[in-house]
């Protein structure tokens, strides 16, 4: 048996549905570490992928790849017509989204609310 400090790709690790929502979410292992993570939503054919992410000391190795590979393949088997993901403009992660073939569809103007003002 191969314990946790060989494990290498992408693993499921969470399923579950609740509210008629749909979540999945795999970790992305090197050498036994968990070095990337990423998790789908979906409900009525349309998806929300978020929390994608590589350890900083990881970055530019293909994992956030790896992992959004597998977050697209779950999408398709899933049968969902669109899948969304946010990002902030003119940062690194836009620039890695578009690259592989995301497409800007829409924007969002976020707000940050002072809890302590209310």
């Amino acid at each position: 048996e191969i314990g946790d400090a060989m494990r290498e790709g992408v693993e499921r690790i969470i399923e579950e549905k609740a509210l008629g929502v749909n979540r999945i979410s795999f970790v992305g292992y090197l050498g036994g570490e968990a070095v990337c993570t990423g998790s789908l939503i979906s409900k009525e054919g349309e998806g929300f992928m978020f929390n994608v992410a590589s350890h900083p000391d990881h970055r530019g190795k293909g994992l956030g790849s790896a992992v959004t590979v597998k977050l697209n393949g779950e999408a398709k088997s899933r049968g969902l017509e669109n899948v969304f993901i946010g990002t902030q403009p003119n940062t690194d992660v836009e620039k890695f989204y578009r690259g592989i073939g995301c497409k800007e569809v829409f924007k969002v103007k976020c707000v940050e609310i002072d809890l302590e003002e209310l």
